[in-house]
């Protein structure tokens, strides 16, 4: 009986590392899909920036796209100019 279970045991493991490397394999992009994502980043200006967050010494990796920068500025503007500023929790 024991050795049964453990028959067992051993071929769910085996079983399930199959898997596991299984999907690990590699993707369908192609060094060519990669430099075109890569590309298509650039065009829309997407850039990552370590920001450390006050109050705590871990950077914090954001990253956002031309599009979003120039917003977060407009925003910025439009806040700074009516004289209110908005906290990081929402008020």
């Amino acid at each position: 009986m024991e050795n049964k279970i453990v028959s067992q045991l051993k071929w769910m493991s085996l079983s399930l590392s199959v898997v596991i490397l299984s999907a690990c394999g590699t993707t369908n992009d192609s060094v060519d899909g990669a430099e075109s994502t890569a590309n298509t980043n650039k065009d829309k200006g997407y850039r990552c920036e370590k920001i450390t967050v006050t109050g705590s010494r871990m950077p914090v990796r954001k990253c956002t796209t031309q599009a979003q920068r120039d917003r977060d500025e407009r925003e910025a503007q439009r806040l700074l100019s009516s004289g209110r500023v908005a906290s990081e929790a929402g008020g």
